[in-house]
């Protein structure tokens, strides 16, 4: 008896390439069959919780004077000197902030609202001024 195979007559033709489609990429068919990442951004989630923020410390009457004093004398002066700021940074994604020390000039001190302006343009609030010393 003659064995017979169903797809004898379709076997030995061509692929099929269509007229109206480019053909498919050799990577774009892959990513077909690549997993499926349910959980996009929830890695970036995880970095975010994990990341380490610091809650402001609280500061005495007599050190919010001495940084009051320093600043009023640096404001008073015709060249202004560099200075050492210690100054506390809200996060802006979560509770808490940084502690970030900067030694750079005073370019300006205003009064309202309350702050300095250093040499590279930061502004830093005179209540999140934790030291200032020259």
């Amino acid at each position: 008896m003659k064995e017979t195979n169903s797809y004898s007559d379709i076997i030995d033709l061509p692929a099929h390439k269509s007229a109206n489609h480019p053909q498919m990429s050799m990577n774009d068919r892959a990513a077909q069959f690549s997993p499926f990442a349910a959980l996009t951004g929830f890695a970036g989630r995880i970095t975010e919780v994990s990341r380490f923020t610091q809650s402001k410390p609280e500061i005495t009457d007599e050190q919010k004077n001495a940084i009051n004093s320093a600043i009023r004398l640096v404001s008073e002066m015709d060249i202004k000197p560099e200075v050492r700021v210690v100054y506390y940074k809200p996060d802006c994604r979560k509770e808490g902030g940084e502690i970030i020390e900067v030694y750079s000039a005073v370019k300006a001190a205003a009064s309202e609202p309350a702050h300095i302006i250093l040499s590279d343009g930061t502004q830093v609030d005179i209540t999140d001024i934790i030291e200032i010393d020259f």
